[in-house]
């Protein structure tokens, strides 16, 4: 017999409770969402958009145990919802596996243990969550990707395309125009050459885009960036930024957190590069994006999301990493941006200039507060029925699926027995009508035989008396005859 994997299990539990939704019950649900961040602070915001969507839809508790307590708080959760482990090591803050982890909570009982995410090079499974924690199972322990993992084996595989549960788009927040930003500007936030290659030819494409598309529109134009460009802008890498951009403003300006320095000293038009903007918090780089023009150039899971949610008509450049050209491939298909297909084009091209681009199509397609919430609201209604029947083993869902299995050959047996029976007796009777009517004909028949034997016996009688009738009057004619001799 073939060994069914944890993730067939699971499905077949949950299968019975699709498409139902959870009431009011659902309030004494208890989730452990278990985050150990591998170098992102994308980790921590997908884990921290999981945990507001599991207690806004169900209004239970969720305690986050993670690597990184400090990241949460400064996304705004609540400490008392943080589980630190005992005596963390500093080197292992990132991509620790859970059976490495003493958590202090580890015996505390939970309906639910959501693993979010889980990199591709992450290597946790059932078995590593059931070392750290003591009431963790096959059926009670949930994996999701990261967006367009390479691997599919995933209960929740998020990202875009295919039969992917979609993307953690959020309700943006009510915010006001950043202050110090009085020009228009344009902006991009990107990861330096340390972590993806290119990054210097990736920003000076985008600048050289939009510098060419708004030098005639805006005579001082902003470009807000990430602080690291600083040190970037040297050598020849320099020289060609300077006379790439120089074409539409001649005069360049750095602005960092410590000075304000002229690239050039040329009248006109005036660009100034504000690398002193970044980083800001979550709430901020809102503001930033809705205020920006059109033109944007991220990286990340979490800043394509959060872009996606708050300006769905913006135009949205990508940097492309190495383990993120399945998500760009497949961003490019469903948006559609042709210009994402391509490292070439996906940070800015010349040739984008015109381009106007509106996701909101896009945006309801791949929203996983559509996509996902169905089996969400099925494996939480399996996880109550499970802890209502004391928890159920692997063992214990295929003896029922074996009952089950029973049951309806059973019935099919039945049914056929049955329709089998109705088609006899169906048989019989017609069969009995039949014969009834053959009597019927042979009756007729021989009534009609006797009714004919009848007239033709009437028909003789009438033939002996016309005979009779005849010789009577011969007689009479030879007695009147021999009368009338004797007379003469």
């Amino acid at each position: 017999m073939v060994k069914k994997s944890p993730l067939q299990t699971k499905n077949a539990l949950i299968k019975p409770y699709m498409g139902k939704k959870c009431g009011t019950v659902c309030k004494s649900l208890k989730i452990a969402l278990l985050n150990a961040p591998c170098y992102g602070f994308g980790d921590v915001i997908f884990a921290q958009k999981l945990a507001k969507y599991l207690r806004e839809w169900y209004k239970c508790k969720v305690d986050i145990f993670t690597t990184q307590p400090d990241a949460h708080i400064k996304l705004g959760e609540n400490p008392k919802n943080l589980v630190k482990p005992v005596g963390l090591p500093k080197g292992k803050a990132q991509c620790s596996t859970f059976s490495s982890l003493k958590f202090p909570d580890k015996d505390k009982k939970y309906d639910l243990y959501f693993v979010a995410p889980l990199v591709a090079d992450f290597k946790v499974n059932v078995n590593d969550v059931k070392k750290a924690f003591s009431n963790a199972t096959k059926e009670n322990v949930f994996f999701f990707s990261e967006y367009n993992s390479p691997t599919t084996d995933f209960d929740f595989p998020t990202g875009v395309g295919g039969k992917r549960c979609g993307i953690f788009l959020v309700k943006p927040p009510q915010v006001k125009k950043v202050a110090g930003l009085k020009n228009p500007y344009a902006m991009f936030y990107i990861a330096s050459d340390e972590h993806i290659p290119n990054a210097r030819g990736c920003y000076t494409s985008f600048i050289e885009m939009v510098s060419k598309k708004y030098h005639k529109k805006h005579k001082k134009l902003d470009i807000v960036g990430p602080e690291w460009v600083d040190e970037d802008l040297d050598g020849k890498h320099f020289d060609s930024f300077v006379k790439k951009i120089g074409k539409y403003y001649p005069h360049i300006v750095l602005k960092t957190k410590k000075e304000t320095e002229h690239l050039t000293e040329s009248g006109g038009n005036t660009l100034t590069l504000r690398l002193d903007v970044l980083p800001v918090d979550n709430k901020k780089m809102f503001s930033l994006m809705k205020y920006s023009l059109d033109d944007i150039l991220l990286t990340g899971d979490q800043s394509i999301t959060d872009v996606l949610s708050c300006c769905s008509k913006k135009n949205i450049f990508y940097q492309i990493a190495s383990w993120k050209e399945s998500f760009a491939r497949e961003l490019a298909k469903e948006m559609p941006n042709t210009y994402l297909k391509s490292k070439k084009t996906s940070c800015g091209t010349l040739k984008a200039i015109s381009y106007n681009s509106n996701y909101s199509k896009f945006v309801k397609k791949w929203d996983f507060r559509i996509r996902a919430k169905p089996k969400m609201d099925a494996v939480v209604l399996a996880a109550l029925e499970m802890r209502k029947n004391g928890g159920v083993t692997v063992k214990k869902s295929k003896r029922k699926s074996r009952k089950s299995k029973r049951k309806s050959k059973r019935k099919s047996r039945k049914s056929m027995r049955k329709s089998k029976r109705k088609s006899r007796k169906s048989k019989r009777k017609s069969k009995r009508k039949s014969r009834k009517s053959k009597r019927k004909n042979r009756k007729s028949k021989r009534k009609s035989r006797k009714s004919k034997r009848k007239s033709r016996k009437s028909k003789r009688k009438s033939r002996k008396s016309k005979r009779k009738s005849r010789k009577s009057k011969r007689k009479s004619r030879k007695s009147k005859r021999k009368s009338r001799k004797k007379s003469k």
